[in-house]
């Protein structure tokens, strides 16, 4: 019968881990070079890494590949024992999770000011201008549900706030743009609250929390930031006139210049701070002249790609391997010896091995855990008659 078995471990967590980036790291050269057909491809690729993320066991019939270099003593390094029963590994989770649950609480303190801010806005009342153009944009984008409109001193740019009562915040310098700069404005906002834009960045900020200390997840939150503003402005292209989407083009280029991200914390956490690749993309975008009519082979080249890794990241597993002194002989062990057992020396060092090949050091504390604590244990001994006592 197959062994259908799933486990948890350093090892399958390192996969999941390594997945995760290589396969960010393709989806974010991905979005640089979009030409503006579809998003969807891209958003398939950020979506595979999150999903090997959140999932990162190991089956059964994983074959295990054996690292001879680096990795044995990257593994030796975390395995080692600062004071009894407390490794290296075990003090990096430790801080891993004290700094994780510090950043959701920071997190949790950012969306309550967010609350915080759309309750003290100045609420348009319905007859005023803006307010109707924003019912006038709702009904061109087919937002059923009504939506505030309100002017607040906290944030330095158009954006929506707000989860379960969302109203778009508009700075009060705003009143200097045209009544259709003003338009495109809310046309753009409203695309972010029909798509659940709002959502999706506060799941890869939740992410940001979790996977802190690695790089590329900040990496994730820029490229899908500006996924999701080209999927916007697509959209609200679509629903210009002919001659709109350069009016539509230079307001957000004053929009630009009239916000200040850097110096709002708010702002910059839900809608980034671009950089000028990004901006020069985002532009080039929307004028120019004639859209691809399909995606291109390197973009479905580079998404099968990951679809590849994140299947054989269930299908193989990296394990260190570490040979045995070289003054030590092994006889054959007894036939009734089990697959998988842990050999202990008489200096108290012991292994794990599998199929008659060492695979890893144990510690102590690792007997406890799962696979170790369901293995046997057997004596080793450098009597080359009988090296293997159970």
């Amino acid at each position: 019968m197959p062994n259908l078995s799933v486990d948890l471990s350093e090892f399958s967590l390192a996969m999941a881990l390594l997945c995760f980036s290589l396969t960010v790291t393709i989806g974010s050269v991905m979005v640089l070079r979009s030409k503006g057909r579809s998003f969807w491809l891209a958003g398939f690729v950020f979506a595979l890494a999150l999903i090997r993320f959140l999932v990162p066991f190991e089956f059964g019939r994983a074959y295990v590949i054996d690292c001879l270099h680096i990795y044995p003593g990257f593994m030796y390094l975390l395995w080692r024992e600062l004071w009894p029963g407390f490794s290296v590994g075990l003090g990096l989770v430790l801080v891993w999770t004290v700094v994780a649950v510090g950043k959701l609480l920071w997190l949790g303190r950012t969306l309550y000011r967010q609350h915080q801010i759309v309750r003290q806005c100045r609420v348009l009342s319905e007859e005023t201008p803006l307010s109707r153009l924003c019912r006038r944009a709702a009904g061109d984008v087919g937002c059923r549900r009504p939506i505030q409109v309100g002017i607040s001193s906290q944030v330095s740019t158009a954006m929506l706030a707000g989860f379960r009562n969302p109203a778009i915040l508009l700075p009060a310098n705003l009143s200097q743009l045209s009544e259709q700069q003003q338009y495109y404005i809310l046309l753009h906002e409203l695309c972010h609250y029909k798509k659940r834009d709002l959502w999706v960045k506060l799941g890869i900020q939740f992410f940001c929390c979790l996977l802190w200390w690695n790089p590329l997840v900040y990496l994730l939150k820029s490229s899908v930031d500006q996924l999701l503003e080209l999927r916007c402005d697509r959209q609200v292209c679509s629903l210009l006139p002919e001659g709109g989407v350069f009016l539509y083009s230079s307001t957000l280029l004053e929009v630009l210049r009239m916000g200040r991200p850097s110096s709002d914390p708010l702002t910059a956490k839900y809608l980034g701070i671009p950089t000028q690749i990004r901006i020069r993309q985002r532009f080039s975008l929307l004028l120019q002249k004639k859209r691809p009519c399909r995606h291109s082979p390197a973009s479905w080249l580079a998404a099968a790609l990951c679809v590849v890794l994140f299947v054989g990241s269930y299908a193989v597993i990296f394990q260190p391997f570490y040979s045995p002194p070289a003054s030590e002989q092994y006889v054959e062990p007894p036939v009734d010896m089990v697959k998988d057992f842990i050999l202990r020396y008489e200096d108290g060092r012991m292994e794990y091995w599998t199929n008659l090949i060492p695979v890893c050091n144990v510690t102590s504390d690792m007997l406890s855990t799962t696979p170790y604590c369901d293995m046997q244990i057997y004596d080793a001994y450098t009597n080359p008659e009988r090296v293997f006592v159970k």
